[in-house]
């Protein structure tokens, strides 16, 4: 064998890359359920104010940037760092980027459920 070329490094992942895989593609689905939700709102409420569209829209735009984001941080441990240990003492920024995605869509949702009562509330 050559000096040059170390040795695999026999690592058991199931419960962290494993999991992982299973969560990002668990995700994926709801997203796909997320797509075909604001499709079929979009078509069926044409009578719906614009602003209740962009925020909906706006909701489907931050909800694709938090995907993008779950699958790259799942490419770079899985695929990029393949059998490197060393990976996993760090955290990739898109690790951490859907914190922020989660807190705008929260707020965008939080907006549209208080505006929706508060329309109800003054009929």
């Amino acid at each position: 064998m050559d000096p040059q070329v170390a040795a695999p490094v026999n690592l058991h992942l199931g419960f962290t890359l494993g999991v992982s895989f299973i969560g990002i593609i668990f995700s994926s689905m709801l997203y796909g359920l997320t797509c075909l939700q604001t499709f079929i709102y979009l078509v069926s409420a044409p009578g719906d104010p614009w602003w209740v569209k962009t925020l909906v829209l706006s909701t489907l735009v931050i909800d694709s940037i938090h995907e993008a984001f779950l699958i790259h941080a799942g490419y770079y441990y899985s695929v990029l760092n393949f059998n490197n240990p060393a990976v996993f003492e760090r955290v990739v920024w898109s690790l951490l980027a859907p914190i922020f995605c989660n807190a705008a869509s929260g707020l965008l949702i939080e907006r549209l459920a208080t505006t929706v009562i508060a329309v109800s509330l003054c009929s």
